[in-house]
């Protein structure tokens, strides 16, 4: 029997009847929540009346879906009714602590302890008045290629999320909505990957890799070698009842985190073991941990350890009481903030957090740890595979000396998984930046965000301070006339922020012993550096009363200025640029139920909600929402796709998650489908179908699908198209959270160098002119053999145009800007204009995402020295020759270099003992704006023999063009910290080693190559000696260019790759 507007079974798919993908989104409010109940109700009626129910998957599917539709109302009335009470009491039970690792600890972490006995099943930080939750954001397709502290708190949507079974039996409060998975049309919600990051105890606790499934019967958690003993669980979300409420207020559209924003459960904790008063808390591992070998190595260690320390029994009340008080004299309690509706006018049901104790004025309401990220971090990358769009590209590419863009050369710096970020093709171009954004501290003046983590303390919201209220009052009232009555009403802050300065005693010098609370030393750090060098929960601030606080009152703080000017700006210029309205896929489906309820197209018998594409061209779904099938790819379906043999749905097929699909016919007799399943776009790869999909298979999906006949309509439902939804559209706000305190920032962590111009002298130099580098306080020399010397326009000019032919210009964009960057330590070889080049990332010890090109073979070499003799590069060897009286000079190491993040440099030097008879010329080809100093040079005392007494300070050197620098023997040099990535920026430079080359130094010279070409053979570097440049020898210079050579064709416009 089809579903039609006359058949009320499609009500049964409206609600997505396979259980995750009940949740797509909640902004339908209400009417989805009793839809649910009354397709469910109807599913087991007609199961009830069959004579096979057991056998039936729709019957089984049904049962379930009715469960979790009735648990879904039950539990969101009793968060509602929980949230309705506000808090009355000061509780001065804390239930959550945080305490540094203990002296005989060989962590280096803090580490979370429940400050309250409970039972298996129980939730955490669940009180008489409120249900605690964290905020929880979803990260869509994030460019991990470098890693960030924050990317170790990040849970993956289809792994972190697997709740064991045994964790939902609960003895003391109900929320058996809780899911093993978020929402199946999340996972197609955007192409490649579904993080989350959720604040508080995901992102605190001490995390192992343990296995913590347990059975559905009890067992013997003893035996259990797992430590994890809490878990994180989904909860169907309170719901609106306005079904198209973002627009409603176009402002709030995709730009917060809420409980209302299109159905995002909530996140609660529950624990899988009897917990007592002081037992450490511990979550299982996030899939991201950047270093999961060694972590996994020491957490054996630890377990291992822990193993032989004596328990008390859990009704030991004064082993409680002792363990209570050892956490009050020792920890920090983090149960400070609970979140509730916010009270705050005209924020259509946002959250906020309150307090839970009576506070006095300039008391800490809160103190939590910050993780710090850069700005760049926070951008939605689009991403496609490069076998995707090889075929496209390549077809179109004209000779690679004029090709806009090298997309060939590029496919060789891919990493395993195949994914192109950013590239610079019209398929694949930059998106918006991460929701998260508006969740973290930030000023304009530094790079760094600080990411809070404490319970509650994300849901802090806006009120204008005091003083710009007074401000506000007056200008309404004008000069000396009386308050504007309407001013006063609007909230003020009563809180601010401050950095945590540990006291002399107690737990705060004890969290400072461990290095936990480590404010000064990070303050310390430039940004760079604190970036690079982050520890765990080392980095904490603390929320201020700025008066006296009641039990229960909503904690607000001043964004600042300028986070009220971009939300004012953003308001109105939605109030005057009005967006198309959007319908998601819930909200479409609960209008045709509501249609249906109402009959007002019963006299319609065709119309359906599951249509397949001959319907659609008469009745087309809104452009943005597709149907979806759930399906499980398993080796049994691969053989069958890869043997061209018919595929017929199987019951446990429903095992798979949701994939888009095509449905192709509908077969009355049988009420099934025929259907086209296609592949996410994160599995159409080298890799094997996406862990969470079911099933596990050697090969990709085929890129144009599958058919599978016989297909049930409970399997097939709506879902939203990727970036179709409100927090992924442009014009959603985001502006990260402003601090009121001007000073609050280090003056390190500022963008604003403070010697922008570095430390050493910059003598304007004319084409050819050497000079030592001198300190610009002293005027002394900072190493002997560490020079300046003035370019020929010429020089920059050609490289840079030839950069720009041969594509290297767009692969060090590729790799630098737009975050393709090799693995550190990795290499690859490229061809380009048909000649074989060399591209490597060197080991991690450079700290930086520095990459080198260089020639891989004699025949590349000789096409760049060719480059150089057009540039003019000839009289800068006469320049050197003459300058140091050599005998005769050779280019003999070649390469191009990017960068466009560095933190603390490697101090290296590029030759040592050739008795001064060897540079590297380092020529600026593309500078950054607004840059400070980018080379870092030690100082070197030659004239000081006891080394004891060896200025050994660094200096920071600001490249320039039409100046190159000289690094000859023992000059140590860096790459100095610098960060381009936010504006999208880089560095390049091409570096051309000299040298005089003789039987003295030949083998000293040829220790120090790192790349492919030249190779290490004594004898061919001999042969060169002179080659370039020779003493009273004319006819030695650099090889004129053959025939056909790029830089013999018409020259191509500069601002096609800038």
């Amino acid at each position: 029997m089809r579903l039609t507007a006359k058949n009320v079974r499609l009500l049964y798919v409206i609600t997505a009847a396979w259980s995750r993908s009940l949740c797509t989104t909640a902004s339908a409010g209400a009417v989805n929540a009793a839809a649910s109940v009354v397709t469910n109700q109807h599913e087991a009626s007609v199961c009830q009346a069959s004579s096979d129910d057991e056998n039936n998957p729709q019957c089984v599917v049904a049962a379930q879906e009715q469960v979790t539709s009735n648990d879904t109302m039950r539990v969101n009335h009793d968060l509602n009714q929980k949230e309705a009470d506000a808090l009355t009491a000061n509780d001065e039970t804390c239930r959550l602590y945080m305490l540094a690792p203990s002296s005989a600890s060989s962590e280096s972490t803090t580490r979370l302890f429940t400050g309250v006995s409970l039972q298996k099943g129980d939730l955490l930080l669940l009180q008489e008045d409120t249900i605690n939750s964290d905020l929880h954001v979803r990260i869509t397709d994030a460019n991990k290629n470098e890693w960030s502290p924050w990317h170790d708190v990040l849970w993956s949507a289809t792994k972190d999320f697997m709740t064991p079974a045994a964790s939902r039996k609960s003895t003391s409060y109900n929320t058996t909505t809780s899911t093993s998975a978020p929402p199946a049309t999340w996972l197609l919600q955007n192409d490649f990957q579904l993080d989350w990051f959720v604040s508080g105890l995901a992102s605190m606790a001490q995390c192992v890799f343990d296995d913590y499934e347990l059975d559905e019967d009890d067992q013997d958690e003893a035996a259990s070698p797992s430590r994890v003993n809490v878990v994180p669980e989904l909860v169907n979300s309170p719901v609106t009842t306005t079904i198209n409420n973002h627009m409603n207020d176009p402002a709030f559209d995709g730009s917060f985190a809420s409980a209302d924003n299109h159905g995002a459960p909530i996140i609660v904790y529950r624990a899988i073991r009897d917990l007592r008063v002081g037992d450490e808390l511990f979550v299982a591992c996030h899939i991201h941990h950047h270093d999961a070998a060694d972590f996994q190595s020491k957490q054996r260690q630890s377990a291992a350890a822990a193993a032989t320390t004596t328990t008390t029994p859990a009704n030991d009340s004064q082993a409680a009481a002792t363990a209570r008080a050892q956490l009050n004299r020792d920890g920090v309690c983090m149960d400070a903030l609970s979140v509730q509706s916010t009270t705050l006018p005209n924020t259509r049901g946002q959250r906020g957090a309150f307090t839970r104790r009576a506070i006095q004025t300039g008391q800490a309401i809160a103190k939590t740890p910050v993780i710090p990220l850069d700005k760049s971090q926070l951008e939605i990358s689009k991403q496609a595979y490069y076998t995707d769009l090889e075929q496209d590209i390549v077809d179109t590419t004209t000779s690679m000396s004029n090709a806009s863009n090298n997309f060939p050369s590029l496919l060789s710096t891919r990493r395993k998984h195949g994914i192109l970020y950013q590239a610079d093709i019209p398929a694949i171009t930059q998106s918006r930046q991460q929701l998260l954004l508006n969740y973290v501290f930030g000023s304009e003046n530094s790079h760094v965000l600080l990411l809070p983590v404490a319970p509650g303390a994300s849901f802090i919201n806006h009120a204008t301070s005091s003083t710009k209220q007074r401000e506000r009052q007056r200008r309404a009232a004008g000069d000396g006339a009386a308050t504007n009555a309407s001013a006063t009403a609007v909230p003020v802050a009563n809180a601010y922020l401050r950095w945590w300065s540990p006291l002399s005693s107690g737990s705060d010098s004890e969290l400072q012993q461990h290095g936990l609370n480590n404010n000064a030393y990070y303050h310390s750090l430039s940004a760079h550096d604190l970036l690079d060098e982050y520890a765990e929960n080392g980095l904490w601030m603390e929320i201020v009363a700025l008066r006296d606080l009641q039990p229960g009152e909503e904690v607000l703080i001043d964004y600042g200025s300028d986070w009220e000017v971009a939300w004012q700006m953003h308001a109105e210029k939605l109030v005057h640029e009005p967006q198309a309205e959007r319908v998601t896929a819930s909200q479409y489906a609960a209008t045709i139920l509501a249609s249906i309820e109402n009959a007002t197209i019963s006299s319609n018998p065709t119309t359906t909600l599951i249509r397949t594409l001959e319907q659609q061209e008469s009745q087309p779904y809104p452009s943005n929402l597709a149907t979806a099938c759930t399906f499980s790819y398993t080796q049994k379906v691969e053989h069958k796709v890869q043997s061209r043999l018919p595929i017929v749905w199987e019951p446990q097929a429903t095992k798979g998650c949701m994939r888009f699909c095509d449905v192709l016919s509908y077969a009355a007799d049988s009420n099934t489908f025929t259907v086209r399943i296609y592949p996410r776009l994160g599995e159409r790869s080298e890799q094997r179908v996406q862990a969470g999909c079911g099933g596990k298979s050697k090969h990709s999906m085929p890129k144009e699908g599958f058919v599978v006949e016989h297909f049930p309509e409970f399997a097939i439902a709506l879902a939203d198209k990727p970036y179709s939804l409100d927090f992924q559209q442009p014009h959603a706000f985001r502006h990260f959270i402003g601090v009121s305190d001007p000073n609050f920032y280090p003056p390190t962590w500022n963008k604003k160098d403070a010697r922008p111009n570095g430390d050493f002298i910059p003598t304007p130099l004319g084409p050819g002119q050497l000079e030592v580098i001198r300190w610009a306080d002293t005027g002394k020399v900072v190493t002997s053999n560490a020079y300046r010397i003035g370019m020929p326009e010429s020089v920059r000019e050609t490289l840079l145009e030839y950069c720009r032919r041969m594509g290297v210009v767009d692969i060090f964009k590729h790799i630098t800007m737009q975050g393709n960057s090799l693995d550190i330590g990795t290499d690859t070889y490229l061809n380009l204009d048909g000649e074989e080049w060399y591209l490597q990332r060197p080991d991690k010890k450079w700290n930086s995402n520095l990459q080198w090109l260089s020639p891989g073979d004699n025949a590349a070499h000789n096409h760049y020295l060719e480059a150089l003799s057009v540039a003019g590069f000839d009289s800068v060897l006469q320049s050197i020759g003459e300058r140091f009286q050599m005998e005769g000079l050779v280019a003999f190491h070649l390469t191009f270099m990017a960068v466009s993040q560095s933190t603390r440099g490697y101090l290296h030097y590029d030759v040592t003992r050739t008795q001064a008879k060897a540079f590297n010329v380092i020529i600026p080809l593309i500078l950054a704006n607004e840059t400070g100093p980018e080379l870092d040079l030690q100082n070197y005392d030659e004239d000081e023999e006891d080394e004891s007494k060896q200025d050994d300070r660094i200096g920071r050197y600001r490249y320039e063009y039409h100046v190159a620098s000289m690094m000859g023997d023992d000059a140590l040099h860096a790459s100095s910290a610098v960060d381009y990535r936010v504006q999208k920026e880089m560095r390049l430079a091409a570096t051309i080693y000299v040298a005089d080359v003789n039987e003295a130094n030949v083998n000293e010279i040829m220790s120090q190559y790192t790349q492919a070409y030249p190779p290490n053979d004594r004898d061919l570097l001999l042969s060169w000696a002179g080659t370039h440049w020779k003493k009273d020898d004319p006819s030695a210079h650099l090889p004129t260019p053959r025939k056909g050579h790029v830089l013999t064709e018409p020259k191509v416009d500069a601002t096609a790759s800038m």
